[in-house]
């Protein structure tokens, strides 16, 4: 399991090189409709990104947390696909690909996971909340609770 992530990782790392992958804070860059961009995003950020993209319905908050999780409280108008069930890859390949995803777990581990898996499927346009919902909810960021 490790050498694959290792393999996964370094993968990613040469698909990655050059300006496909940006490491800085969310930008209004300028890109081409085939680019790709897979950026981290500081929870400051996410939120930033979130009222921008208020009324766009091609912008889509992902929380791929366990339902209890998204339960207990989540992001505005964001949809659950638990990365830990067997048939997450599934649903994931069912989105539109074309839309620009903000994804989320509780600390970012489930959600880095998940984001390698959908380049691999041809997501265009991921923001990665790399820290989650602890640092969503250290800035005292609103959530939703059901």
């Amino acid at each position: 399991m490790q050498k694959m992530m290792l393999f996964l990782c370094l993968l990613a790392v040469v698909a990655c090189s050059g300006n496909a992958y940006e490491k800085n804070e969310a930008t209004d860059s300028t890109q081409t409709a085939e680019a790709l961009q897979y950026q981290n995003v500081s929870a400051d950020s996410a939120y930033a990104l979130m009222q921008r993209n208020a009324d766009n319905p091609d912008f889509v908050v992902l929380d791929v947390r366990t339902p209890g999780e998204f339960e207990s409280g989540h992001l505005e108008n964001a949809i659950m696909i638990d990365f830990r069930d067997s048939d997450f890859e599934e649903k994931a390949a069912a989105l539109d690909k074309n839309k620009t995803y903000l994804m989320h777990c509780r600390s970012g581990n489930r959600s880095g996971q998940a984001l390698q898996e959908m380049r691999e499927l041809g997501f265009k346009k991921i923001y990665h909340m790399n820290r989650g919902m602890i640092e969503w909810n250290e800035r005292g960021l609103p959530v939703v609770s059901q």
